[in-house]
């Protein structure tokens, strides 16, 4: 009997001791994994904020360099001798041309070019080659963007510059803000190797600049910024780190009607900007597209002129056009039975 009972106690013994060693097990198991699961999922959500910071962060800059208004430079030092009626009406219309597109202007000089703390040197190195006036300030435009100051100005964001004579077409300041976007930094030519219209950050331009002035002969020859801009291209090709477009008109963006007279080509003006060079003024005068109306100094003289009527038309005809040949395609679009449409997508 007795034995029954101790058998009983052992058994029974053993049980408690089993469920005991099973409650510990499971209650370390249940303690310990909430506090593991808090740990995890506060790290997790750390990493979230962070995540979602970093996007905000983000987004924030996009919409402030998509909202603020972008600044087009351009470089003019006045001739000493006083012959500057010319450029004077040019640059007037330089300016009202690109802010009527949305857009600030700045007019950089010789004094914007001298910040460049290698201005004497490359200017040493333009004086050996006995370049004229005109020649020089051509490439100190290219000094003076390297050397942007002021508050207005960083190291991130990237800068336009455009010839005096480039003035907008489909460029308005939203395109423009875009464009930045898009390369990303890395500098742009619009007009292929004709340094007319180009964009690209402070350290993008000093770099293009070095890039320009290692392409110097070691002795005199006909040289321009232009044909340094063009050796860069043809010797380094994708090493020059260049985004090469051609997205500048280079002619005159007008036609003749069926009466004769000259009137504006919106099929010619879709680009983002047209060059009134002197090349572009002579043949536009041979080939009877110069609009005599407002040909009021001369061929090249009246260039200024040429400019505010370009973005006059271009503004009266040519964007119109674009907006009512947009807003017929979104009528059709509201024509169309919504079964059509299903079917369709």
């Amino acid at each position: 009997m007795e034995s029954k009972i101790l058998k009983t106690n052992i058994r029974t013994t053993l049980i408690l001791i089993s469920f005991l060693v099973i409650f510990a097990l499971f209650s370390d198991d249940d303690y310990s994994k909430p506090t593991n699961f808090r740990r995890q999922t506060s790290t997790a959500e750390m990493n979230t904020y962070d995540d979602q910071a970093g996007d905000v962060d983000e987004m924030k800059r996009g919409t402030q360099s998509m909202t603020k208004v972008p600044v087009m430079h351009t470089f003019l030092e006045l001739d000493p001798k006083g012959f500057n009626k010319g450029h004077e009406r040019m640059i007037e219309s330089w300016k009202a041309s690109w802010e009527s597109r949305g857009w600030e202007t700045r007019v950089l000089t010789l004094d914007d070019a001298k910040a460049h703390p290698e201005f004497e040197t490359f200017t040493a190195k333009l004086e050996r080659l006995e370049l004229n006036a005109y020649e020089k300030k051509c490439y100190w435009r290219w000094m003076a963007m390297s050397a942007l100051h002021g508050d207005e100005y960083n190291e991130e964001d990237s800068y336009f510059m455009s010839d005096y004579d480039t003035i907008p077409l489909e460029l308005d300041a939203q395109r423009g803000l875009a464009l930045i976007e898009e390369s990303n930094g890395i500098f742009t030519a619009y007009d292929n190797h004709v340094p007319c219209l180009m964009q690209g950050t402070r350290s993008e331009w000093d770099r293009v600049l070095h890039l320009l002035f290692d392409s110097l002969p070691k002795s005199w020859t006909k040289v321009s910024d232009m044909l340094s801009f063009l050796k860069v291209r043809e010797t380094l090709g994708d090493d020059a780190g260049i985004i090469w477009k051609s997205d500048v008109q280079s002619d005159f963006p007008f036609q003749n009607d069926e009466n004769g007279e000259v009137v504006i080509s919106c099929e010619k003006s879709k680009k983002i900007a047209v060059h009134l060079s002197h090349r572009a003024c002579s043949d536009a005068y041979r080939n009877h597209i110069y609009p005599s109306k407002v040909m009021d100094h001369g061929i090249l003289g009246s260039r200024g002129s040429v400019a505010t009527y370009i973005v006059q038309e271009y503004l009266e005809r040519c964007e119109k056009e674009d907006v009512g040949s947009l807003e017929a395609e979104e009528k059709r679009i509201e024509d169309i039975p919504l079964v059509e449409l299903s079917l369709k997508q």
